[in-house]
């Protein structure tokens, strides 16, 4: 049976009018985001802040990956009941942490400071980040779609409703996480900028697909985000 390559695309989420009225199936990843500004040295009250400014940096990126806290039930004797959740500590939290309390810090984290003291080591490390998206990097998200230009502009829709609820409920964020039911409103209660986001679709029409119809490649295209979602656990995908 002969077989051709699916086409691979990429669009930022202010693009996705862009993407092709086509099945395929998607992911969602975020950058970084950083300029000129955020490695450049920075003062206040005379002090150098610019790598404790980019540490935070790094942490509030790293909290953007960070997986939903999970809960916990059990039972006991007699009736009793057991309810709690299971959260995974951010390593970037306490090393901030350890520093602000004179601690010694373990060798990489050590590094990692000694990297970010400079400039140059910032806008490295910040160029090595955002090239890693997405060839090194899990992604956010995975969907699959009938129609991708309709679905990516769905999520763009949501994403917008939850960043103008967000602005109209201040202080809110997990609450909305907590309820959100689709991409769009998980990524705005992480606090993501739009600009951040951006989407690779890999089209599944039947064109080059060998002898596969179009109902055989939708069968196979679930089963292909099924087992995405099994491997790479998106933090933001179905609960």
């Amino acid at each position: 049976m002969a077989f051709e390559s699916s086409p691979i695309s990429r669009f930022r989420m202010i693009e996705v009018d862009d993407a092709p009225s086509a099945p395929g199936i998607y992911a969602w990843y975020a950058r970084m985001q950083t300029g000129s500004e955020d490695w450049k040295i920075r003062t206040q009250d005379g002090r150098d802040v610019s790598t404790d400014a980019f540490a935070d940096l790094l942490r509030q990126y790293a909290s953007y990956h960070q997986p939903r806290p999970i809960p916990l039930r059990g039972e006991a004797s007699y009736g009793g009941r057991w309810a709690g959740s299971l959260a995974l500590e951010q390593p970037l939290d306490f090393i901030s942490e350890m520093r602000s309390n004179g601690e010694d810090l373990p060798d990489e984290a050590s590094d990692l400071y000694d990297t970010i003291s400079s400039e140059s080591g910032r806008k490295i490390l910040a160029t090595m980040l955002d090239q890693a998206i997405p060839v090194f990097s899990s992604p956010m998200y995975i969907g699959v779609a009938k129609d991708l230009n309709d679905r990516l502009l769905r999520h763009r829709t949501d994403f917008d409703k939850g960043v103008q609820w967000l602005s109209k409920n201040p202080g809110e964020a997990e609450s909305l996480a907590t309820r959100a039911k689709n991409f769009g409103l998980r990524a705005a209660a992480k606090g993501l900028a739009m600009e951040q986001l951006e989407v690779w679709v890999i089209e599944t029409s039947p064109s080059g697909m060998g002898d596969v119809d179009a109902v055989q490649l939708r069968s196979i295209a679930h089963t292909t985000e099924w087992l995405l979602h099994k491997i790479f656990a998106p933090v933001l995908g179905k609960r």
